[in-house]
């Protein structure tokens, strides 16, 4: 029970925030563990005997005087300018939004960050861990070009044979394959140092194999696409509804 509840908690930080990593103290009667959660998973100590032992006020002092991004958050995302917002508001999606954040993406050609405002995150009752791609779609407004975008932030499986989503898109895109939205800019954001999970590291080094578990290695990545997609619950007439319905099978299929 208790250690749902504090999934629980972790999921709700994480979905609330755009942080890349989250830290919990979990104190039991004459002990406490330091848990630190990503989307790998959650590295947790040994008990920690507080009133015999330095560990956890010396925790406590070091994450006093870490950095913003020690403490998990994300640099890439910030309030964005009077000016900005006003321009933002004017998208359909964002004019009643309770807050709005600066999102930027460095792009590959010009090495030069772009910037994207997005609404404020909301929590995700129905994800009920902190772990995995947690991705989550924003209608963007794309501050460089003045319009309106589908900005994408996940956090992709880090393996080999497994490529960004970015690259599929600008493979198919090239090769003018039809219905295929235009990807405008991908990437992964930020640094290997903070947005790239830890948790599989620590997992092979303390429990080598055969009793190590399989924990996936996650990388942040964010991408763009020019072309928005309608719910498919919008549709003009019942040839619509009937054609998604079949394409949403046939992708369930393969």
């Amino acid at each position: 029970m208790t250690g749902g509840q504090i999934i629980a908690y972790a999921t709700t930080l994480l979905s609330n925030q755009y942080r890349t990593h989250a830290f919990s103290v979990l104190i039991i009667k004459d002990y406490a563990r330091l848990i630190r959660w990503d989307r790998s998973g959650a590295i947790i100590t040994e008990p920690i005997y507080y009133n015999t032992e330095p560990y956890l006020f010396d925790f406590l002092v070091c994450y006093d005087c870490a950095s913003k991004e020690a403490r998990g958050h994300d640099p890439t995302v910030g309030p964005p300018t009077d000016d900005e917002e006003r321009a933002a508001r004017r998208l359909t999606e964002l004019v009643n939004a309770k807050s709005l954040l600066s999102v930027t993406i460095q792009d590959p050609k010009s090495h030069k960050s772009r910037c994207f405002i997005i609404s404020g995150p909301r929590a995700q009752p129905d994800i009920r861990v902190p772990t995995g791609r947690w991705t989550r779609t924003s209608i963007a407004y794309d501050v460089q070009r003045n319009r309106r975008v589908l900005l994408k932030d996940s956090w992709r499986v880090l393996m080999e044979g497994i490529e960004p989503e970015g690259v599929t898109y600008a493979r198919l895109n090239n090769h003018l394959v039809p219905n295929v939205p235009r990807c405008e800019l991908a990437g992964d954001v930020g640094d290997e140092e903070y947005h790239r999970s830890l948790t599989h590291k620590f997992v092979n080094e303390y429990y080598p194999h055969p009793f190590a578990l399989e924990f996936v290695p996650h990388r942040h990545h964010r991408l763009v696409l020019d072309h928005i997609g309608r719910k498919l619950e919008d549709f003009n007439n019942s040839k619509e509804m009937i054609n998604a319905s079949l394409i949403g099978k046939l992708i369930r299929s393969c």
